[in-house]
């Protein structure tokens, strides 16, 4: 433990925030929307997919 937390335990957290285009709302829309956002994180960070533990669209 170092400062009440565990050592190498990582806490950072990223928030995207986007809308889909007007009209359109299905769930596979979503979906290739919040994967083309994760594509360009992963352009500028390369190996950010690797470290998501979690998503939610």
């Amino acid at each position: 433990m170092a400062g009440g937390r565990a050592v190498g335990v990582r806490t950072e957290s990223v928030w995207a925030y986007t809308h889909l285009p007007r009209g359109i709302a299905d769930d596979a829309s979503a979906d290739l929307l919040a994967q083309r956002v994760e594509e360009v994180l992963e352009r500028f960070a390369p190996g950010f997919g690797a470290q998501v533990l979690q998503r939610t669209v």
